[in-house]
């Protein structure tokens, strides 16, 4: 669903100083580019400094195939939030791994810095969320959980 047919990013960033009157930008399909991919799950970039100028802002598209998952990552310099525009999501966090939440369309987790997770897609059908973070650059290294899962 990442090949830009039927998504289009409409948001608007960008005040320039000493100007009262804000700057626009609609960023469709075409200019919208991959920016990163976390194991199975791929990030389209839509809002960030790099296409709107935006400051403090990243807004992407990311999806995943049934039967995948993300890597294992920890959040270390920024907070997160998710819209999850279709299926059904469930991260698995905790230092350990060790807890399941479950969540479907319409859900808008949050993960402070410093959270431990893996996105997981058990459901029948792609997953198609929406990333908000209030970074461009987002530390995230991959995580090793202390049990050693």
């Amino acid at each position: 669903m990442l090949d830009g047919g039927n998504i289009a990013t409409h948001h608007m960033y960008r005040f320039t100083k000493g100007d009262a009157t804000p700057e626009l930008r609609i960023i469709q399909a075409s200019k919208q580019k991959i920016e990163i991919s976390s194991g199975a799950m791929t990030h389209v970039e839509g809002i960030s400094d790099s296409l709107t100028s935006a400051i403090g802002t990243q807004m992407e598209i990311s999806a995943m195939q049934t039967g995948c998952s993300s890597s294992v990552r920890v959040h270390l310099n920024c907070n997160s939030a998710l819209y999850v525009n279709r299926s059904r999501d469930k991260l698995v966090v905790g230092e350990n791994l060790d807890q399941d939440i479950e969540f479907g369309t319409a859900g808008y987790p949050f993960s402070p810095i410093d959270t431990q997770l893996q996105s997981v897609n058990d459901a029948d059908e792609e997953i198609v969320d929406c990333p908000v973070r209030n970074t461009y650059v987002e530390t995230m290294p991959e995580y090793s959980p202390r049990g050693g899962a």
